[in-house]
């Protein structure tokens, strides 16, 4: 509120009186009365003429205006209450509060917990409470209500348990507490300012209770959104102060950050947002320098334990079986030696190098026509893409192809960059939160985010949408997108789907309570509970994981999180693509419990 009514631009002093004048006017006006105090109460012993000529009244007003932006409905209470209209009975609802009891009704009215025959008692117009107990007498007396017939639900152990449990009435306590990496956020009082810490909590179970309890629900919540909402805002806010006027999104892992930058993109009305079709798949092969061994060789990466012909599909999208014989093309490949020896004699069949040949040409002219068409190939310096992780040789390859083509290069922006990844040259700036490099030899917990690369892509980012391996030109001139087959993923569709809605209540609260103003310093809270998720995992975050597959290409799937043998654990014998740390966590969790498992884990440093 002191933001609402002072400025986004007003100094931290002044925010800090501003709040402090409005709580001493409430524990002033409570000491002045016997009863519960109205907000009149409060404003009236309020002075604010030095922070601003905005009169109480107005700011009273405000208050109640964003009391009623930031108010969330709990679902599942929500969902108790349509029942019990259903079947008819009246809902009374009871509350020691200072808010006016018009405001209190509009509120239920709006989130649909109100219908007529409902009635409201609040402790500031009766002049009675629930805390001294004397409020349900009242309530019961005006409406003839016997105690042992009335059932009482609310959220505070003495007014709401105890008291009325004494009088003869069926309490019921609702216990709905914070999350674990909630209350890490409260134990870190780390801001010497306004109770930015308590807010973000806030906002987060906020938006967790508003939804039905699922598996995805605590780590989508706490971890996923807080982190990628976080590192869109920075990301913005750099490319404002960067005078970019473009900001491209890169397929697929980049959907969900574009999602999140269309909800904010009010605050930044200067950046045009564009989703665009790419892939790793889609550029390399484009991307090299020509289509000779040499380069198609660096294409292909490492050849050992792979086969070839599956290699040259899943990197260039060219069937080699009428090249080379199918038991060539099909064997797993040894060593690099054999790989290069069998990828020799490829080229020397004249038919295989003339067909490669004509498709980079012609995959690398359709590329730079889909730059073109975005806009993405622009001579005014001012367009950006933004990736969440990798070598950034996505962003070499594009920014090769522009240049080539006359076109200025652009700037990347990224979660993550690795430590094999391109070095910087001339035009080809980024920008990256976290840098592996910096935390792979380090005896803290950020060691831990080393092996978390695969949870950050394939369920943070999930989409579950088709691979973009090439493109095509329709009958219209249009560049268009071609698609892996059978690439479209359900699951993550609905993992995709879930984090939307949690981005868009989530982003809500985060803009009404302006923290998107504090969002630097809160990102020690959202990194803190990043890295204590890396290492120390709960069972029922590592249980949705278990339902996620990676893949090193389109031939082999694995699950991103699951439980091994014994020996496997003991040998370290785990899947490249996989979350190593996370399997190894739920493993000894699946044989010795939660408890002791996680007792266990704080001797285990790897």
């Amino acid at each position: 509120m002191a933001i609402r009514i002072l400025g986004e631009n007003s100094s931290e002093s002044s925010r800090a009186d501003f709040v402090n004048i409005r709580i001493s006017g409430e524990e002033t006006a409570r000491n002045k009365k016997n009863t519960e105090v109205t907000l009149k109460d409060i404003y009236n012993v309020c002075d604010f003429s030095g922070l601003t000529n905005i009169t109480n009244q107005e700011i009273a007003q405000a208050e109640m205006l964003i009391e009623k932006e930031v108010l969330v409905g709990v679902i599942s209470i929500k969902k108790q209450i349509d029942i019990l209209h259903k079947k008819g009975y009246k809902i009374y609802y009871i509350s020691d509060m200072y808010l006016p009891e018009t405001f209190l009704k509009e509120v239920l009215t709006e989130q649909g917990f109100w219908k007529n025959g409902d009635k409201l008692y609040i402790s500031c117009i009766s002049g009675k409470t629930k805390s001294k107990g004397d409020l349900f007498d009242f309530v019961a007396q005006e409406n003839n209500i016997n105690f042992k017939q009335w059932h009482h639900w609310g959220d505070n152990e003495q007014s709401d348990y105890k008291i009325p449990q004494k009088k003869g009435i069926h309490a019921h306590l609702i216990k709905h507490r914070f999350s674990n990496y909630e209350q890490q956020i409260l134990k870190q009082d780390l801001f010497p300012g306004i109770y930015i810490n308590q807010q973000l909590a806030g906002i987060q179970k906020a938006t967790r209770l508003s939804f039905d309890s699922l598996p995805q629900l605590n780590l989508g919540v706490n971890i996923t959104i807080p982190l990628l909402v976080s590192f869109v805002f920075q990301i913005l806010e750099d490319a404002k102060q960067s005078n970019i006027k473009h900001l491209f999104f890169l397929a697929r892992d980049g959907f969900l950050p574009f999602f999140i930058a269309k909800q904010i993109q009010p605050h930044y009305p200067s950046i045009n947002l564009q989703y665009i079709y790419t892939s790793r798949s889609a550029l390399y092969f484009p991307g090299t320098k020509s289509a000779e061994y040499n380069d198609i060789k660096e294409v292909l990466g490492k050849l050992t334990g792979k086969k070839l012909k599956e290699l040259f599909i899943d990197r260039t999208n060219i069937d080699i079986s009428e090249y080379i014989s199918d038991e060539l093309s099909c064997k797993i490949i040894c060593s690099e030696k054999e790989g290069e020896e069998l990828l020799i004699k490829l080229y020397q069949n004249e038919a295989f190098k003339n067909k490669i040949s004509l498709e980079y040409i012609i995959q690398k002219g359709l590329v730079t026509k889909y730059f073109i068409q975005t806009g993405l190939a622009s001579k005014s310096k001012d367009c950006a893409i933004c990736d969440i992780r990798g070598t950034r040789k996505c962003h070499k390859i594009i920014n090769q192809i522009l240049f080539n083509a006359g076109f200025s290069q652009v700037k990347g922006y990224y979660l993550e960059v690795t430590s094999d990844r391109v070095s910087m040259h001339k035009g080809d700036y980024y920008f990256s939160i976290f840098y592996s490099e910096r935390y792979k030899n380090t005896h803290s917990s950020l060691r831990y985010l080393n092996s978390l690369y695969a949870v950050i892509e394939q369920y943070f980012c999930a989409t579950g949408s088709q691979r973009t391996i090439k493109y095509a030109e329709n009958k219209d001139g249009i560049i268009i997108p071609v698609y892996e087959e059978k690439s479209e993923y359900k699951y993550g569709k609905e993992l995709c789907n879930l984090h939307q809605e949690i981005a868009k209540r989530y982003i809500k609260h985060y803009i009404n309570n302006k923290l998107f103003l504090y969002n630097k310093e809160l990102q020690i809270y959202i990194y803190n509970n990043l890295y204590r998720f890396a290492q120390y995992p709960y069972k029922t975050d590592l249980q949705p994981l278990t339902k996620v597959r990676v893949n090193d290409n389109k031939f082999h799937y694995s699950t991103l999180v699951h439980k091994y043998p014994l020996i496997n654990i003991l040998k370290k014998d785990m899947g490249i693509n996989e979350w190593p740390r996370g399997s190894l966590v739920y493993t000894i969790y699946s044989y010795l419990g939660e408890k002791l498992g996680r007792t266990l884990l704080t001797y285990i440093k790897k």
